[in-house]
């Protein structure tokens, strides 16, 4: 919007969403669905029959919401602190 990025999500491999982030100003006015559904496109476009993600809690919401369900909970270390965040998967 006016020149400044409000989002970003990448794909990988050929299903696997690495990289899922809306500005916060930006919450809420359907950015990050626009975004899914371009990359659900490309993946269904790739031969995926699923999309996988590895989602923080935040995030896990945002995910259900559109269809996206829960295979485990882990636990990564970053700078030495345990976060929790979700693998979650969603079929094509």
């Amino acid at each position: 919007r006016d020149g400044t990025p409000l989002g970003l999500m990448t794909l990988v491999a050929p299903g696997h969403i690495d990289l899922a982030f809306v500005r916060p100003s930006a919450a809420g006015q359907g950015i990050g669905a626009e975004l899914l559904a371009a990359l659900t496109q490309i993946a269904r476009a790739s031969g995926a029959r699923e999309l996988t993600a590895d989602v923080s809690k935040a995030a896990r919401p945002f995910f259900e919401r559109h269809g996206f369900y829960v295979l485990r909970q882990q636990s990564v270390i970053r700078r030495g602190v345990a976060l929790i965040n979700y693998a979650m998967q969603k079929p094509l």
